[in-house]
């Protein structure tokens, strides 16, 4: 293939993306999605949820989050989570940060930087 082809460059790209597109994608598990919203410094809330299955499998997490005001609005997540599988228990606990860095405005669009350990 000659390096300034652009025809077979094309080629090349359409079958790699064709065998992408045909073999089978498995996920490696549950993604967490969050928003680029915070709310106002010196406002709090607390974010709680739980699962349960037939099989006795448990997830509970509670996150108390509270923004400040640290030269930009900083909101910060606790995260408490316990689970249950297969009979097994554990808990994670963790920490994150997220400011805004392109607020929302008309187009819908928004861009926040998010940090956070467990």
């Amino acid at each position: 293939m000659i390096p300034g082809n652009h025809a077979s460059w094309g080629r090349v790209f359409a079958a790699f993306l064709l065998a992408c597109l045909w073999t089978r994608a498995h996920a490696a598990g549950p993604y967490a999605v969050d928003d680029a919203k915070i709310g106002k410094p010196g406002e709090c809330q607390v974010e709680s949820w739980v699962s349960f299955a037939n099989n006795g499998n448990f997830i509970g997490l509670t996150q108390p989050v509270c923004v400040v005001q640290i030269g930009v609005p900083i909101e910060f997540t606790k995260t408490f989570q316990t689970a249950r599988a297969d009979g097994d228990w554990s808990t994670i606990v963790g920490l994150q940060g997220k400011t805004i860095l392109v607020p929302m405005g008309q187009s819908n669009v928004a861009v926040a930087y998010t940090v956070g350990t467990t």
